[in-house]
């Protein structure tokens, strides 16, 4: 039971992030491996909890920062 349950964990774990990876590359619309502000607008959600989650303050998110995001506010998505 407890190797089960730790698979299903690391399973979703890995899902989510292979989700964000793929939501990061479509909001990162100029593809300099950061997500701005600007680019961030295409998800309300993201621009709500901005400074939540650009925990170094340098304005942008990488992809670590972003994958936070979507562990925490999952399937957000883009318009």
């Amino acid at each position: 039971m407890r190797k089960e349950l730790l698979f299903a964990s690391l399973a979703m774990i890995i899902s989510s992030t292979v989700y964000a990876d793929e939501t990061f590359d479509q909001i990162d619309t100029d593809q300099d491996g950061a997500i701005s502000k600007a680019e961030a607008a295409s998800v309300p959600a993201l621009t709500d909890l901005w400074d939540t989650y650009d925990s170094n303050t340098d304005g942008k998110l990488d992809e670590a920062e972003f994958a936070r995001f979507e562990i925490a506010v999952p399937k957000a998505g883009t318009k």
